[in-house]
């Protein structure tokens, strides 16, 4: 119960910032964090808590705080794909992208249909100059995108089509 109250609670608070309304949102994450800790007063081993909880810190902006929420519900449920690719979403954007790499690699193990993550590992790869390794996870996102999704990922197919060597 106090799981789906601190997500109510997440949500509102998203809403609440996405409508220009800071303290409001502050207070709704607050709120989150109340109720998500009352969960975990109850049950230390749920995973789901964790998840929401790295939700929440990602959302104000604690990277570790959440890295570490994130990892927790990791060790007590290592094959959460969510988990994976909040982590390497939070890597990519401190720059780490050798974990961002190996996080989303994860996603795609776990979740092999997630367009979005091989999409973030075709950018990853490119970022780091490993452009048939970029070109190779672009296919696949192709694969599996949506048909709105699909010119951009071709574009970015052609673009990495053309920086591999001749």
């Amino acid at each position: 119960m106090f799981n789906e109250k601190g997500l109510v609670y997440f949500l509102l608070a998203n809403l609440a910032r996405d409508q220009q309304q800071p303290e409001v949102a502050d207070d709704y994450f607050e709120d989150a964090l109340i109720a998500l800790s009352r969960s975990l007063e109850l049950d230390q081993i749920y995973p789901q808590t964790y998840l929401f909880l790295g939700d929440v810190w990602r959302s104000r902006g604690d990277n570790a705080k959440a890295i570490e929420a994130y990892q927790q519900t990791l060790k007590l449920s290592p094959g959460q794909a969510l988990a994976w690719s909040a982590l390497g979403y939070i890597y990519a954007q401190q720059g780490n992208l050798t974990e961002a790499i190996s996080a989303n690699q994860k996603v795609t193990q776990l979740s092999p249909g997630d367009a979005a993550s091989w999409r973030n590992l075709a950018i990853l790869y490119q970022q780091t100059n490993q452009i048939q390794l970029a070109l190779a996870a672009a296919q696949e996102a192709l694969k599996y995108a949506p048909d709105a999704d699909k010119p951009a990922l071709q574009a970015l197919v052609q673009q990495l089509q053309a920086q591999l060597p001749q």
